[in-house]
């Protein structure tokens, strides 16, 4: 097999002065083969020569080559939305974004003998160097890479080096044989088949690695192959002077950078942050089908016969031209034209007037009956909603869209007002055509989503957006006020006119509010997908959910400005009422909120419990899961997704160092049993991890007080030891300091599918469980505050290589519990090249549930009348609680007016000693074992307090909300997941005391006059943090990692 595809590698690498052959006018069109790639994908005659630009080389970069801009000719093709602006902006010609190239190629090999290769290779590395061209050499040092290059190549079974042409020519491949590598090579700028030959290079490696960044990063990517940037200095020698470029200076782009900065790391597989970065500036959403890159290039011809002085001449050739396909009633190509004017800010105005000309012109009856209308007014939530939907429906059609870049929502639901409604993606399977539209009421389709969203909120979006946009400014000079008022009456006529045909009319209409869509996404998006008919899976709506994070789309901070237009701007709900005046709100709430409400009242509920879903098999595959213990915070979570698990039919055993619940398929990993299983029961082996952390703690005397554990990683565990465990299929990590030690189990764990639920931060860390004001772990720990140490090389750095070391060898997957806590992952320098899923813990809401305030308070001796405050932790002396900050709210409570009785209820280590001084009432409850007993308690009280500094998802925000208790706490970590400010609790900023207070009255308040919201509190938990759900989600994950 090697000498058939490597041996004739001088054979392909010809001399670099052969001349040209190609019919193209611009000549650089057909490097590499594009132009006859192109040709043959749009089934056009190979003689043909296009009347566009192909514009290539330098993706990453500012520029463009001087060839390509001098063309007589009167557009350009080119990878993305992204490079087209760049090149867009000092250019009077036509771009059209088609994607990356190697898409439209054929693979030079047939796709068996690619898998036959494959299967003779093994696990291949593909090796990229950074290569010369015709006109310039580049120098490198050789064994520097090679050394990265052995850092991962015992991951593989074949090393293979794909060096270019000239480099095989400059004796390169020899040195690399000499290494020990296989060579091949993609061949000779001018030959017509090299893309066809570099796709099938990429088809047979598993992980690319390379010491440059260019267009081969994006055709990787593309095909789904993770890669690996190696930093190192490259010196580029000019050897002629006829370069097709702008000259020997190229300015390195900040794009270029930043792609350096995500690929450093090597990953066993592409981010989603990797794949979303690299095809918004290679346009994986911009791939054409042969139909529309056929009808490009048809217009370029149109355009090109024009004439000379048409092209040289005209201020806009793309806004020209659309105006004479109007003129010449050639609707079709002119939408073609405008859809793909995004960029063309330099004649905006006149493309925007020609768009909105066509729209006005018949547009010969294009809705059908048969059609679903997405109809909202402007800025109420129709582009996520969209955005969710298509997922759904990209899932339904077999796109996994986790890893898998989605095919653009236009081409799934259209835009009735930009877009050519007829045209829907040939891969999107649906009976019936789902197309998005602003306008009032339209009989035609015979069903209707309608997305409505609180008047206020939405006309104030409406004025940002409108400032947004130069074109548009000019209509909200007055201020948000007048804006939103001029506009009153347009928004209760769009919805009258819909509530009208639902009431009046009968038409089958389905109301859904943006409020519910943003508090409880997957009941809203199954209840959509059952009005749509569609056959979805559960785990198809939860895939969405976290791929359109609306925080995800709000912050595009890794985006080029060209890209970087913030549609997504805040979504808040709420967020009228604090930006519009008194007067202006008030005269909403009297005109609008009253058809809000009565849309509210429309929304069938039916659908919410209908269930279309396709049931899943259950998963048979093996799950070990791992923790300290089965109690305490972490414990008790990582026990319910035991349980969860199990009642979902999961193969799954948990093992634990420490045991206090005794439940079904617990396993303890002490070798000194306990003669009963009652009651709890702490190892030898804990206690002897405890004095070794002493023990390497005691070196650092200035260690500071009052701060949680910091732990080696040491554990008495083996996992070979365990026989059980040699057939599993997974392996979840939850917290397992002293439990379970990583560098010490490596040669066990290499091979095994790895699921690490973080509980707080010590996996990336040096040691410490909570980082604070440290940001060491982003970089490398050393001179450690946790540890009082001023040494580079300390504890925590010593651990931080251990670590360092050990997860290079693993196929490990991160859950975290908030979208905090991902962050963090990402920021860290040991995990963030590791894949990301924000799964949320779930709680049995069964047993956690409201009851009888009365009767609890009766039996525990707690008056009636008083406003119950509960605070709870582990440890209420732990500083990262921040008890002391309830302490100084609970005296600017006293200092106020309130005619309430407060009083204190605390649970947790410790709780006693710490409220005995107190002015007021206080009921102290040490630790409370039983989950019965805890949901009493809350049930009890009015409000639950959280001032924690630092925090992931903590219990007890969920406990409290689940038995109907609002929650006020510091908006840190994890904790604004949960809470809705104002909604079912009370935000305030970190330790501001006199805020906390703040939140704590307006809680006493809101329940004099909002009876429902421990409702609302508990609705948080049923549709988001349920314990079906979270079991679900794991098992969807455990599914997907072993597919």
């Amino acid at each position: 097999m090697t000498k058939m595809v490597f041996n004739n590698i001088y054979n392909l690498a010809e001399s670099w002065d052969k001349p040209l052959e190609t019919p193209e006018i611009c000549k650089p069109n057909d490097y590499y083969g594009h132009a006859r790639t192109l040709k043959k994908f749009a089934d056009l005659d190979l003689n043909y020569n296009i009347k566009s630009v192909i514009s290539h080389g330098l993706t990453f970069r500012n520029e463009m080559w001087k060839a390509e801009k001098e063309a007589e000719l009167p557009c350009y093709v080119t990878f993305s939305e992204e490079r087209k602006y760049t090149i867009n902006k000092n250019s009077n010609k036509a771009f059209f974004a088609i994607g990356p190239y190697i898409h439209y190629a054929e693979t030079h090999i047939e796709r068996k003998k690619i898998i036959s290769y494959k299967k003779q290779m093994g696990k291949t590395l593909l090796v990229i160097p950074t290569h010369s061209t015709h006109w310039i050499d580049a120098h490198y040092d050789i064994d520097y890479f090679n050394s990265e290059i052995k850092n991962i190549s015992n991951q593989f079974n074949t090393v293979l080096v794909c060096i270019y042409w000239k480099d095989i020519l400059r004796g390169l491949s020899k040195k690399y044989q000499k290494l020990g590598y296989l060579c091949t090579t993609a061949g000779h700028i001018y030959r017509c088949n090299f893309l066809s030959r570099l796709k099938s290079i990429l088809s047979i490696a598993d992980t690319v690695i390379s010491n440059s960044i260019g267009t081969h990063l994006a055709y990787s990517i593309y095909m789904n192959k993770p890669f690996y940037y190696i930093e190192q200095e490259i010196k580029h020698i000019q050897h002629r002077n006829d370069i097709p470029g702008p000259g020997d200076k190229i300015e390195i782009s900040k794009y270029r950078r930043i792609l350096k900065k995500l690929f450093s790391e090597f990953t066993p597989r592409i981010t989603r942050e990797q794949l979303e970065t690299v095809s918004y500036w290679a346009g994986f959403n911009d791939i054409k089908t042969k139909k529309e890159l056929k009808k490009i290039f048809c217009i370029a011809e149109d355009m090109y016969q024009r004439g000379k002085n048409f092209i040289l001449h005209s201020n806009s050739i793309l806004a020209n031209q659309i105006d004479n396909y109007i003129s010449n009633k050639e609707r079709d190509k002119a939408i073609f034209l405008i859809n793909n004017s995004k960029h063309d800010y330099s004649n905006r105005n006149k493309i925007l007037k020609l768009a909105n000309y066509i729209v006005r012109q018949p547009l010969d009856n294009s809705l059908k009956p048969s059609d679903i209308l997405i109809a909202s007014y402007p800025r109420s939530g129709n582009t996520w909603l969209r955005l969710l939907i298509s997922d759904i429906i990209l899932q339904i059609n077999g796109v996994k869209t986790e890893t898998q870049l989605p095919i653009h929502q236009d081409k799934i639901i259209p835009d009735l007002h930009k877009n050519d409604i007829n045209f829907v993606d040939e891969n999107i399977k649906l009976k019936f055509r789902l197309i998005k539209s602003h306008n009032h009421f339209d009989p035609t389709p015979q069903k209707t989503i309608y997305l409505f969203r609180d008047p206020a909120d939405s006309l104030c979006s409406y004025y940002y957006f409108h400032k947004r946009y130069n074109h548009l400014k000019s209509k909200v000079n007055d201020g948000i006020d007048i804006f939103s008022l001029k506009n009153i009456q347009d928004w209760i006529a769009h919805i009258h006119s819909y509530i009208n045909a639902k009431n009046e009319l009968n038409h089958d209409i389905f109301f859904i509010s943006y409020e519910s869509l943003k508090r409880n996404p997957f009941a809203s998006l199954k209840s959509i997908a059952n009005f749509l008919g569609l056959k979805y899976e559960d785990s198809h709506l939860n895939i969405a959910i976290e791929n359109h994070n609306f925080s995800r789309h709000h912050n595009r901070e890794n985006l080029p400005p060209s890209l970087n237009e913030k549609f997504f701007r805040k979504g808040n709900i709420g967020e009228g009422e604090k930006e519009l005046k008194k007067s202006t709100y008030y005269a909403i709430k009297k005109y609008a909120y009253p058809l809000y409400f009565k849309a509210s009242e429309l929304i069938d509920v039916s659908y919410f419990s209908q269930n279309n879903a396709v049931q899943t098999k259950k998963v048979t595959s093996k799950v070990a899961q791992f923790c300290m213990q089965d109690f305490g915070g972490a414990g008790t979570a990582a026990l319910r997704l035991h349980e969860g698990l199990t009642r979902e039919g999961a193969n799954n055993t948990f093992y634990v160092q420490n045991i206090d619940k005794w439940k079904d398929k617990t396993a303890l990993l002490s070798q000194a049993h306990p003669s009963t299983k009652n009651g709890k029961f702490i190892s030898p082996e804990w206690r002897a991890f405890q004095a070794l952390n002493n023990q390497a703690l005691s070196r650092y005397p200035n260690r500071p007080s009052g701060l949680e554990m910091f732990s080696i990683p040491w554990a008495a565990t083996k996992l070979k030891d365990i026989p059980e465990l040699q057939d599993a299929d997974i392996i979840n990590l939850h917290w397992i300091s002293g439990t379970l030690s990583i560098p010490d189990n490596i040669d066990f764990l290499k091979g095994k599918k790895i699921v690490w639920t973080l509980h707080d931060m010590n996996p990336f860390t040096g040691g410490c469980h909570y980082a604070g004001e440290c940001r060491g772990y982003e970089k490398y720990c050393g001179n450690c505050p946790q540890l009082g140490s001023n040494q580079e090389n300390d504890l925590s750095r010593e651990i931080w290589k251990l670590k360092k070391s050990a997860y290079r060898e693993l196929d490990i997957e991160i859950v975290v519990l908030c979208d905090w806590m991902a962050k963090c992952v990402k920021k860290s320098s040991l995990l963030s090249s590791v894949p990301v899923h924000v799964i949320p813990n779930g709680l049995p809401t069964d047993v956690f549930r409201p009851y009888p305030q009365d009767q609890i308070r009766e039996s525990l001796q707690v008056p009636k009348d008083a406003f119950v405050i509960l605070f709870g932790a582990d440890s209420v002396t732990n500083v990262r609680k921040g008890f002391v900050h309830l302490l100084r709210a609970l005296e600017y409570l006293k200092e106020s007016d309130i005619s309430e009785q407060i009083a204190l209820v605390t649970f947790g280590h410790n709780a006693q000693a710490e409220v005995q001084h107190l002015g007021f009432p206080t009921f102290a409850f040490d630790y409370v074992d039983k989950e019965s007993e805890l949901a009493l308690v809350y049930s009890m009280a009015d409000v639950t307090v959280i001032p924690s500094l630092e925090d992931n998802l903590p219990n007890v925000v969920l406990e409290s909300l689940a038995c109907g208790t609002p929650v006020v706490g510091f908006d840190v970590g994890g904790i604004p997941d949960m809470i809705e400010h104002q909604v079912n609790g009370y935000l305030a900023p970190i330790e501001n005391d006199k805020e906390l207070a703040k939140g704590i009255h307006w809680i006493m308040e809101r329940k004099k006059t909002d009876s429902k919201i421990g409702l609302k509190c508990r609705e948080t938990v049923l549709s988001r943090y349920n314990l079906p759900l979270q079991a679900k989600r794991y098992l969807e994950l455990y599914e997907n990692m072993l597919k």
